[in-house]
């Protein structure tokens, strides 16, 4: 696992996650389902994506990159955000987001990586 670029892509996705929910927060739209459901699907959608970016090959090393930015969002939403949210550990919305971020990154497998030892098979 390449820790330098796990660790600052976890910034960046509780950067990006923070930006965008302090804007609806602006426009007065974040505590509606309209917006949660998305901004929820929007993180899951960013450690997806960034997970291909790091082309890991087995399901371990995905759940490991899922698993450290969780970490990392939890920790920095207890030490920057919930200063402005006290109740934010109380949104199941929050959790949800938490759960897609640990999880996607298990689609993102590297699938044209062949495991060593394994020849592939075709079929004429």
């Amino acid at each position: 696992m390449q820790w330098g670029r796990t660790i600052s892509l976890g910034i960046a996705i509780w950067l990006i996650i923070f930006v965008v929910t302090s804007v609806l927060r602006d426009f007065e739209i974040y505590g509606s389902l309209v917006a949660r459901l998305p901004l929820a699907w929007f993180s899951g959608f960013l450690s997806y994506w960034l997970t291909g970016r790091l082309r890991p090959r087995w399901v371990k090393t995905a759940l490991g990159y899922g698993f450290t930015w969780v970490v990392i969002n939890l920790i920095f939403d207890l030490v920057f955000a919930r200063p402005f949210n006290p109740a934010m550990f109380a949104s199941e919305w929050q959790w949800f987001s938490y759960s897609l971020i640990l999880v996607l990154p298990v689609l993102a497998l590297d699938k044209t990586k062949k495991e060593p030892g394994v020849s592939s098979l075709t079929v004429d």
